[in-house]
């Protein structure tokens, strides 16, 4: 659902401005996380020919990948289907998203769409990337003429994805990677969202919106393991609604001599009697939203508490310590 942002700054009643709220793009889908470092010279008001432009790009550059695709013997029939097919439409519009609100809109997120008619079939793909400029002014000042989009959030097949970034990297000389989250911050994260369901335990049910055939986390906490081993990859442990209010108010007992992640992980072991220290947590997800160390997002709902744990992530390391 899209609808104009009702302070929006953008006063001269074009379309170009959209509101991203709960039922927003954003909302149940699933993303793989980039870091950006500054673009050089990207003018949102030039908007409409870089649309012309990226669109020309992807059209020559799909037919560079099938041919690769096709003089590589290990790929896959899926790739080059995948690859198969017209650009019908690009888009790019800036994002007015609370709290990414300012006046210049040089430096606010914009989003890109582009619709796709894999051949030989009747359904459509959509292929997005939003672009999330920073929420506070970065420790290193960004120079005259550059703009800085520290996190992307790209949904696309795999072999659409690099021609995606390889044209905004062509074009504006920045470079965009996939983002990987280290381990010790999904642990930062695990604080975070076990701290939060015990703070909101009293708060009222706000209004709640669903989307169809899509599976609900009703547990507050899920954390996933990797074992490293091929007989067992993975182990997924549930931490129960009333184990959290019991782990938090431990770990507050306990006047900070403790990490809740570390009262989290004993009470595995206590319970399970598996010693997660020993293994690596790969993924935490809550009722709203999965994230992974390879930088897969699942945004199921609230976005906003997500967004700034990413956009943290993306700024520390572009700009490092």
């Amino acid at each position: 659902m899209k609808r104009r942002a009702p302070n929006s700054d953008n006063e001269d009643g074009s379309d170009a401005e959209e509101e991203l709220d709960a039922v927003s793009r954003l909302m149940n889908r699933s993303f793989t996380a980039f870091r950006c470092t500054p673009f050089w010279e990207f003018r949102a008001t030039e908007m409409p020919k870089y649309e012309r432009q990226l669109k020309d790009f992807l059209m020559l550059d799909l037919e560079r990948a099938l041919k690769e695709a096709r003089d590589n013997a290990e790929d896959e029939d899926e790739t080059l289907d995948l690859l198969r097919g017209k650009v019908v439409q690009v888009t790019l519009k800036g994002q007015t998203i609370s709290p990414w609100r300012g006046s210049d809109p040089s430096v606010r997120p914009f989003e890109m769409t582009m619709i796709f008619q894999p051949r030989g079939k009747v359904v459509q793909k959509i292929y997005t990337a939003v672009f999330m400029s920073a929420l506070a002014p970065s420790p290193v000042q960004i120079a005259s003429g550059f703009s800085h989009f520290p996190l992307a959030l790209i949904k696309a097949d795999a072999p659409i994805m690099p021609l995606i970034v390889r044209w905004f990297e062509s074009n504006f000389g920045g470079h965009i990677s996939p983002m990987r989250i280290l381990p010790g911050e999904l642990e930062m994260i695990t604080d975070e969202w076990a701290s939060r369901a015990y703070d909101t335990r009293d708060a009222p049910v706000q209004d709640e919106i669903r989307v169809p055939r899509t599976r609900k986390l009703d547990l507050p906490l899920e954390l996933r393991y990797d074992t490293g081993f091929d007989e067992i990859k993975s182990i997924t442990v549930n931490i129960t609604a009333e184990d959290v209010m019991t782990l938090v108010q431990a770990q507050r007992a306990s006047n900070g001599e403790k990490r809740l992640v570390d009262v989290i992980q004993q009470h595995i072991y206590d319970t399970t009697s598996i010693d997660v220290t020993k293994l690596v947590l790969s993924r935490v997800g809550n009722p709203a939203c999965y994230i992974s160390t390879d930088g897969k997002v699942k945004s199921k709902s609230l976005t906003l508490q997500v967004m700034r744990r990413l956009m943290a992530v993306a700024c520390a390391k572009v700009f490092g310590p």
